[in-house]
């Protein structure tokens, strides 16, 4: 048998993938649903269907190699992580107001897209600032 890393974790991703295409293609209408749309549904089912697979995986490796983690799996984990935050409050909003757009052009779309989302941008800045704020005056 093949001792790496890398082999559970390339096998589970090739079947989440497969089983991710095969539920998109079963439930999105192709022919009336944008291709963006698609893809945005893709990778959210992709990165919620992992867990599936991630969570116990981590589980076994830390059993068996105790307080020293993989790095194959730590790597895994920065991935998803990073992925998933980019892709929650970030790109999906700005998809869903692009889609929503009432503009011709793909630059008046992205601009009605910012705008919308300004607002929540800025009141994520503002408590950032503030946690940030707070944890230099209490150190």
């Amino acid at each position: 048998m093949i001792d790496s890393p890398w082999v559970t974790p390339s096998v589970e991703a090739i079947l989440i993938t497969v089983v991710t295409l095969l539920l998109l293609r079963n439930f999105a209408d192709r022919k009336r649903t944008p291709f963006i749309c698609q893809a945005m549904t893709f990778l959210g089912w992709l990165l919620g269907f992992s867990m599936v697979f991630l969570i116990p995986l981590d589980i076994y490796t830390t059993l068996n190699n105790g307080d020293q983690p993989e790095d194959a799996l730590i790597y895994i984990w920065y991935v998803y992580y990073w992925g998933s935050f980019g892709l929650n409050w970030t790109i999906l909003p700005f998809t869903v107001y692009y889609l929503e757009a009432g503009e011709f052009t793909w630059r008046g779309k992205a601009w009605y897209s910012i705008k919308r989302n300004a607002p929540w941008y800025a009141l994520y800045a503002l408590i950032f600032a503030g946690l940030c704020c707070i944890l230099f005056l209490t150190e």
